[in-house]
């Protein structure tokens, strides 16, 4: 294929796809990812790739002995994306009492 051939063929999600892989490279390589990033990943983050991306935010709070409390509430709002387990019984969403 031809470089005008290749370019007439991507697609708006094409280039979706690669933007979220490059920022989730990034997010990859620092200890401590930019929440500018993290928010730029979310906006843009087909819902195919949300798996992968709540991989590499839970390799972040596994590093650290006190993982930040921001950190794991996006990893939180990030997995309401996705569907319901087929064990879910709706008790176990909820906040503690007290």
């Amino acid at each position: 294929m031809t470089r005008d051939e290749i370019e007439n063929d991507l697609t708006r999600d094409d280039i979706r796809e690669w933007l979220v892989e490059l920022l989730l490279d990034r997010v990859r390589e620092s200890r401590y990812p930019s929440y500018t990033l993290l928010d730029l990943i979310e906006r843009w983050i087909p819902r195919r790739m949300i798996p992968e991306y709540l991989q590499v935010l839970r390799e972040k709070v596994e590093q650290d002995r006190y993982p930040s409390i921001p950190l794991l509430r996006r990893i939180r709002r990030v997995a309401e994306r996705l569907p319901h387990g087929h064990h879910h019984h709706g008790h176990e969403d909820r906040e503690p009492v007290g």
